[in-house]
């Protein structure tokens, strides 16, 4: 091989550091159009749950079912007979190893809005036609992981900061306290999954991508809430 075909040491160096600083330049490019496919999928869960739930609603006479609380059978199982497939119950983006064989205590990334249930105060059940602004009322949020609180598959707003003052005084309120006082926003749920996002299903069956500023604001720790989604006939 003549000299002029082959590469220098340093012909070779600079070739790897270009290909270092494309591969650096490319990468976050990479890993966000990945996490945005991931959110589609999400998204996606969240809009056949937002149908099945709605079908579960109408055929019960506009209610909604239990979470899985106490004695009570979860809304996951009630829900199996309008669904085909149950593998919507995994957000993509759900990392969590406890989701890993042989016991998964996880039983699904997302959850029922608490206000909905028969099993919550302050409406212990609301009924589908007596929503008031469905469009803008979160059925079903993307749930985190909670260390102790294996197999959650509800949350509860009503306990969040401030707490609904319907629920002052009663037994679950000193128990269900649910604020990050550190990120002021509910340790139960994955509000930033989706590069800042999450994912919700609204009452009135679609589906939505949103920041959790967007879902709720409280400012001053005052009651109402300046943004509250969550309350179905707020």
């Amino acid at each position: 091989m003549s000299r002029g075909s082959r590469f220098t040491l340093v012909e070779l160096l600079v070739v790897i550091a270009i290909i270092a600083v494309l591969a650096a330049m490319l990468l976050p490019a990479l890993v966000r159009a990945r996490e945005a496919a991931r959110g589609i999928a999400c998204l996606s869960n969240s809009k056949q749950i937002a149908g099945v739930m709605q079908m579960y609603s109408q055929q019960e006479n506009g209610t909604f079912p239990t979470a899985g609380m106490m004695a009570n059978v979860s809304w996951i199982e009630l829900v199996k007979p309008y669904i085909k497939y149950q593998n919507f119950y995994r957000c993509p983006s759900d990392a969590t190893d406890k989701w890993l064989p042989p016991v998964p205590d996880s039983a699904t990334s997302y959850g029922l809005n608490g206000y909905f249930t028969p099993d919550h105060p302050p409406y212990h059940g609301v009924n589908g036609f007596a929503v008031t602004r469905p469009a803008e009322s979160i059925m079903v949020a993307e749930l985190a992981y909670q260390q102790g609180k294996a197999g959650k598959e509800h949350f509860m707003p009503m306990f969040w900061n401030p707490a609904d003052p319907r629920t002052a005084g009663l037994p679950m309120a000193a128990m269900a306290h649910d604020w990050d006082e550190s990120t002021n926003r509910p340790a139960s749920l994955q509000s930033d999954r989706h590069i800042g996002t999450s994912n919700y299903a609204f009452a009135d069956g679609h589906a939505g991508k949103h920041r959790f500023p967007e879902t709720w604001q409280a400012t001053g720790g005052t009651w109402p809430p300046q943004i509250n989604w969550y309350d179905p006939k707020r």
